[in-house]
């Protein structure tokens, strides 16, 4: 069985998608005998391993990166939702008709964008007869 990875860049899993209608995955060649090689393999995207209850498991040859737009001709709707973990899964059907399947680990749906917050604190001042010398310290974060 190959390892299947949520996101579109070969050997890269991610955690997080940006996007509420576009789901990708990448995944190794499933191992397969010689004599009864893969010959399809076919993709589903639910809320838990295993499930299509979010894209129904559709055939798509041999190729091992896919990238889909749910609902294409709604714009606005918003499929996969905020805060919400989805999985992919792979079946690989060999030449005779025997199955692997395997899944992802999941990713998260998060379409907000990131905080940014700077924290200062003055640790000294002192006046001098040229002006005021402050030293401060500053922190960016990102949330």
């Amino acid at each position: 069985m190959g390892a299947v990875r949520d996101g579109l860049i070969p050997g890269t899993d991610i955690a997080y998608s940006t996007s509420a209608k576009v789901v990708a995955a990448n995944w190794d060649v499933f191992a397969a005998n010689r004599k009864d090689p893969v010959v399809n393999y076919a993709w589903a995207v639910g809320t838990a391993a295993g499930l299509d209850n979010v894209l129904a498991f559709t055939d798509i040859g041999l190729v091992t990166e896919i990238q889909t737009t749910l609902a294409p001709d709604e714009p606005d709707l918003e499929v996969l939702k905020q805060g919400t973990q989805y999985f992919v899964t792979v079946r690989a059907f060999s030449l005779s008709g025997l199955g692997n399947v395997g899944s992802s680990n999941g990713f998260y749906v998060d379409t907000t964008a990131p905080g940014m917050f700077l924290t200062s604190a003055i640790l000294f001042r002192k006046s001098t007869g040229r002006g005021d010398v402050v030293v401060t310290i500053s922190q960016l974060s990102f949330v």
